[in-house]
């Protein structure tokens, strides 16, 4: 049985056989054309026909989109329905969802537009402190950070996780906290979005073992909103403007098929 939260804040060339042996061709052979983007659309539309291939326009580029300016002088534009790309000191940088360990023993997203970063294990005198409290998960447990990122805006927000953490295990964009409850793992996800929550339960014990589970989210100086369908928007208090997204959480079991929301 798992359950789930997530939070949310895209040349051509011939060839010909030869007979054999074939002798390579020498490198001086090899040549490029020149690049492949330019800064406005009238460069890219003259490179474009002295290259006979299509050329992007940089000044189009965002974090959906590539526009590009094709030899025959027409223009193709290519979206993506979440962002492939975001912007750093004036410059694009391509999302890369994988998972790192720093050197403070933290975790984060190679490149993210949110600043993804994940807990390590928990330190030695920390957890001791927790496993005193209570058992993990109860809300009198202290809160301790797990994911950290930053909303549209660049404010900063935090789900905290009330137990001890294991060294998690890395897997692409996939943290995996193994035994964070008895009998169960927590898994953390990146997405070109934010991140998602899972709590994997690997057995029937493990569902009477783990009981309830408190987790905690800081919004900073944003204003939540619960909605209807048991998600909650996270509001800029000055515009109104949604800034962030809890979706409503769901749970299913090892069966499969489309999952439900817990009661």
């Amino acid at each position: 049985m798992a359950a789930e939260t997530a939070l949310v804040v895209s040349t051509t060339g011939q060839a010909v056989a030869l007979p054999a042996p074939a002798t390579p061709l020498p490198a001086t052979e090899m040549t490029d054309t020149g690049p492949r983007e330019a800064s406005d659309a009238l460069s890219a539309s003259v490179m474009a026909r002295l290259q006979d291939r299509r050329i992007e326009v940089l000044d189009e580029r965002t974090e959906t989109d590539s526009v590009f300016i094709n030899p025959d002088g027409t223009t193709t534009r290519e979206a993506a329905t979440a962002p492939v790309r975001f912007e750093e000191g004036g410059a694009w940088k391509d999302i890369d969802l994988d998972l790192v360990k720093t050197s403070d023993g933290d975790v984060r997203a190679k490149a993210h537009p949110l600043d993804v970063e994940l807990a390590g294990a928990t330190p030695a005198k920390e957890a001791a402190a927790i496993r005193e409290a209570s058992d993990p998960g109860e809300p009198q447990v202290p809160a301790s950070p797990l994911v950290s990122l930053k909303d549209t805006e660049g404010e900063p927000m935090t789900l905290s996780w009330r137990g001890v953490l294991p060294q998690p295990k890395l897997t692409e964009n996939r943290a995996r906290y193994v035994e964070a409850l008895p009998g169960t793992d927590l898994i953390v996800e990146t997405t070109k979005t934010g991140f998602e929550q899972f709590l994997e339960l690997k057995d029937r014990s493990s569902v009477e073992a783990t009981g309830s589970v408190t987790m905690s989210l800081n919004a900073g100086g944003l204003k939540a909103r619960a909605n209807k369908d048991s998600s909650v928007s996270f509001l800029d208090p000055g515009t109104g403007k949604q800034v962030g997204l809890l979706p409503a959480p769901v749970m299913w079991d090892a069966r499969g098929g489309s999952g439900h929301r817990p009661t």
